[in-house]
């Protein structure tokens, strides 16, 4: 990767290819770039669309593709590298395992071959904090990844969590063999302990219980009654003491509470149930959408662990199962509750969307459409923390317009959007993004836009020429956009424009970069307001740095030269 800049990783399915690629990424010694994962072959997202910027690291993962559009998409290859190499960037190609490489590619291909999956097993424990040693059933992994793709590990991983939840006191060898039993369990003992099943009830306490294994009994008792209202079963007439105790029910399908009252199977068919349920009763899905959205927002009998356990099992049936609008639904509902437990479980369900690869996809377009329209103070703040922690890591041009649409909003969304717009590009070395921002705010301006250029351009980042030939508000470009977004700044004034401005000068009078950023300045007035406006601010900043006349004095002069009127300079006081 550091020698040829490019990689083109050709292997199996479940050899691991995707995951080699990102450790290549996340290894390499590129610096101040961003991470790129585009969506290539969609209408949006061709590869002749990307410009690589120094240091940024893009995956180009064609794997899942057909062998039509990937003779489509190869023209574009070549050209690409080309632009990578130019850049200084870095790139990871993934072939579709059918389709054969170009003779111009081959210096850098490299064959994936499935790794070791007890070494990558030990890396899946320690991504989740676990601590291993001597006596692992080594054999049982091998025996199980003979013939599972590689990316069963991420579920094996998933199933190792629910083990440790349901039994912490245990080890990672008991862990791990619970967790292969989970992956061995089939539907054919599931639908037999089913059909002993007979009444709604029992089923609806089957249901729970697979959620809620490793969680709280108790938990799992009052979910089933919520579940049974969600449904709209008739009460049960018996009285309670007229019916089977707790551990009684839940012996009839081979469950108990320990003695911390948490909910324990006597083998680990949880993860089956659940498979077996969202696959047998498509009919339910619906309605389990509402069960857990009333589950979370009456959670005053439900512990927080509890609640976060169930909304991360449920969330990742729907994703298996397709139902990303019901989770699309269920996010909007919870967050606009503005609870802070509801707004958390808002945002595991929509993190888990966007980190799926068959459905991040419809999970970002979904937040664009959010962030268009009116939206709650929650479900903003859950699309922030969206755009921030997960959107921005892949697709971080994406990120950028939601949060510019969010910062466009008025009160707390705006604000908090703002802040995070800031550092989003400090991030990226105001470059891409910076040049984004900038184009939309001038191009498509808004009235809030004024407010949002004095709070997230930084003018010692503008005139910052390390890591580029020339200082990014000297490109022409960037330098139009600039002068635009001051005069609209001149006319609409918004809070924290003279702070702002304040600040610019000193970079003039302090760091001597005074050309780019002072002629900005002289170019943005457009009438005899701004253009006073602009001077009077300039002279009370000096006045209280108690000098700096000369960067006023020039600042006069490049107006006189940009709007071809005279000035005298200013008389100096000190």
């Amino acid at each position: 990767m550091e020698e040829l800049k490019i990689v083109v990783l050709k292997g199996n399915p479940g050899s691991g290819r995707r995951f080699a690629a990102l450790e290549l990424l996340r290894r390499s010694a590129s610096s101040r770039g961003l991470f790129y994962a585009p969506a290539v072959g969609a209408d949006d997202d061709r590869l002749e669309k990307l410009e690589p910027e120094l240091g940024d690291r893009f995956l180009i993962d064609l794997s899942a593709m057909s062998r039509e559009a990937f003779n489509l998409v190869t023209r574009e290859i070549q050209p690409f590298f080309r632009s990578v190499l130019d850049a200084h960037a870095r790139s990871v190609l993934i072939l579709p395992d059918d389709c054969e490489p170009e003779a111009d590619w081959q210096k850098y291909i490299q064959k994936v071959n499935p790794p070791d999956p007890v070494k990558a097993y030990w890396k899946h424990l320690r991504s989740i904090g676990i601590e291993y040693g001597e006596g692992l059933d080594e054999a049982g992994l091998r025996a199980h990844f003979r013939h599972a793709p590689m990316r069963d590990m991420d579920r094996l991983r998933e199933r190792v969590a629910d083990a440790r939840a349901a039994n912490p006191t245990l080890d990672f060898r008991a862990w791990t063999s619970a967790a292969l039993d989970t992956l061995r369990a089939g539907g054919e003992e599931v639908a037999a302990i089913l059909k002993t099943l007979t009444a709604g009830q029992q089923r609806a306490l089957f249901l729970s219980a697979s959620l809620f294994a490793g969680g709280s009994a108790d938990g799992a008792w009052h979910a089933t009654k919520v579940l049974l209202r969600t449904l709209k079963y008739p009460k049960n007439p018996d009285l309670p003491l007229d019916q089977i105790d707790l551990q009684q029910q839940l012996a009839t399908f081979g469950a108990g509470i320990d003695q911390q009252r948490r909910l324990q199977f006597r083998k680990p068919l949880d993860a089956a149930i659940r498979d077996y349920l969202w696959d047998g009763y498509p009919a339910l899905r619906a309605s389990l959408a509402q069960w857990i959205e009333a589950l979370v927002k009456g959670s005053q009998v439900l512990a927080p662990q509890d609640v976060a356990l169930v909304v991360e099992r449920f969330g990742r049936q729907h994703l298996r199962t397709g139902q990303i609008d019901s989770i699309k639904d269920l996010v909007s509902d919870l967050a606009d509750g503005e609870k802070d437990l509801a707004m958390e479980q808002a945002f595991v369900l929509l993190k888990l969307g966007l980190s799926d690869l068959d459905h991040g996809r419809a999970f970002r377009r979904k937040i664009r459409e959010w962030v268009t329209s009116s939206v709650s103070v929650g479900l903003g703040r859950v699309l922030i923390q969206a755009c921030v922690e997960v959107i921005a890591e892949t697709y971080p041009e994406q990120a950028l317009v939601r949060l510019h649409h969010l910062a466009r909003k008025p009160g707390p969304i705006g604000r908090s959007a703002c802040d995070e717009l800031a550092k989003l590009l400090a991030r990226d070395g105001f470059s891409r993004l910076i040049r984004l921002l900038l184009f939309r705010m001038t191009e498509y301006p808004n009235a809030r836009d004024p407010h949002i250029f004095v709070r997230v351009i930084d003018p010692f980042a503008l005139t910052d020429s390390r890591n580029r030939g020339r200082p990014l508000a000297a490109e022409a470009g960037v330098h139009a956009h600039l002068v635009l977004a001051w005069r609209a700044t001149l006319h609409q004034q918004p809070e924290s424009w003279r702070p702002r401005l304040d600040q610019w000068l000193a970079t003039v009078a302090d760091v001597g970069r005074r050309d780019v950023l002072l002629t900005i300045l002289a170019e943005a007035p457009d009438d005899l307001a701004t253009r006073g406006l602009l001077l009077s601010a300039a002279v009370e900043w000096a006045a209280a740095r108690g000098g700096a006349w000369e960067t006023v004095d020039e600042l006069l002069n490049r107006i006189n030269a940009a709007q071809g009127i005279s000035f005298v300079a200013m008389e100096r006081t000190d």
